[in-house]
């Protein structure tokens, strides 16, 4: 991937960095908000996009013969960044867990 005949950019490179931001964000809105339907936020968001992927495999938006293709495409790349979103789900209910045994054993 190059950006304006800039260097190379490796897809690894990429993907690595949309998976941090997202855990980055989810990690936020898990430790720092209180309602769970804030915290919920970027699974929405996710999930809008698979909704949206979906429509346009189905060529809700597109009639040509490469909808496909692209919403392959989409969906391959969703599925790699939600990685993030998961291991800042997993890594907010092991915290929860650790806390939840501490304050049972302090009582």
């Amino acid at each position: 991937m190059s950006l304006n005949g800039g260097p190379e950019i490796p897809f690894e490179v990429v993907m690595a960095i949309g998976i941090l931001f997202l855990f980055a964000v989810q990690a936020f809105c898990c430790f720092k908000l209180r309602r769970a339907a804030l915290k919920l936020i970027p699974v929405y968001i996710l999930v809008l996009l698979f909704f949206l992927t979906f429509l346009y495999y189905h060529g809700f938006f597109d009639t040509s013969s490469w909808y496909e293709l692209g919403a392959a495409i989409m969906a391959i790349l969703l599925g790699i960044i939600s990685i993030g979103d998961l291991a800042a789900w997993v890594l907010y209910g092991i915290i929860w867990l650790v806390r939840r045994h501490k304050r049972k054993d302090s009582n």
